[in-house]
């Protein structure tokens, strides 16, 4: 199976990969193959029957995978969910706090195409373990719960009312000097951002608190 990925970024990407030899995608995956205006990346098709190792994410709100869950627990969902080859890139689409990481197996007959270089897509899977979040996070990983309870009482997180369209025109403008400075850009939109911004605060103050 191969995916395509046409746009401009991955080409550039891809073509960095091919200069540079030393630079590959993870043990045991085929080589990408480039094109003059595409690079296609083989999944690989795990065997009948040999089990695959992955890890995903659960929090209360995800849209992957709602947890907390329980070892044992067989999760399945006609629409699939996404699971990490490695407990880091199971991180995906986990946004709020607390969160769990679970290592689980997945049937190779429970996939969508096959397995990438970070990521798989699996109709099933069953829990095996909770994964300690220092194996994650770092040995601080405890420290993250407080520190984000913290943040969300800072004041200034509240604004006492909307932004002034034009200081936040200003603020870009100036932004957009000094990247250009060190890059080239594209130039600024010719329309003003005065509506865009007027608008957005409009919503923002008719949004209950």
């Amino acid at each position: 199976m191969l995916l395509v990925q046409g746009c401009a970024a991955a080409v550039d990407l891809c073509s960095a990969l091919h200069e540079d030899s030393a630079v590959r995608p993870r043990p045991g995956l085929p080589d990408p193959i480039y094109g003059p205006n595409f690079v296609a990346l083989p999944f690989e098709v795990p065997k009948p029957g040999t089990p695959l190792q992955a890890f995903v994410c659960a929090s209360r709100t995800s849209k992957n995978v709602q947890g907390p869950l329980t070892v044992g627990e067989r999760v399945a969902r006609r629409s699939g969910f996404i699971a990490g080859n490695e407990p880091v890139a199971s991180l995906w689409g986990c946004d709020e706090w607390p969160l769990q990481v679970y290592e689980v197996v997945v049937d190779p007959a429970d996939l969508f195409v096959g397995r990438g270089e970070m990521l798989l897509k699996t109709s099933a899977f069953r829990v095996v373990k909770e994964v300690p979040l220092e194996e994650v996070f770092g040995p601080r990983a405890g420290e993250i719960g407080p520190i984000l309870d913290d943040i969300r009482t800072i004041p200034w997180l509240t604004p006492k009312a909307p932004p002034d369209p034009d200081v936040v025109a200003e603020l870009v403008r100036e932004v957009y000097a000094i990247v250009t400075e060190h890059k080239k850009v594209r130039p600024l939109p010719g329309m003003s951002l005065a509506p865009r911004i007027s608008a957005s605060a409009r919503w923002r103050a008719r949004r209950p608190r």
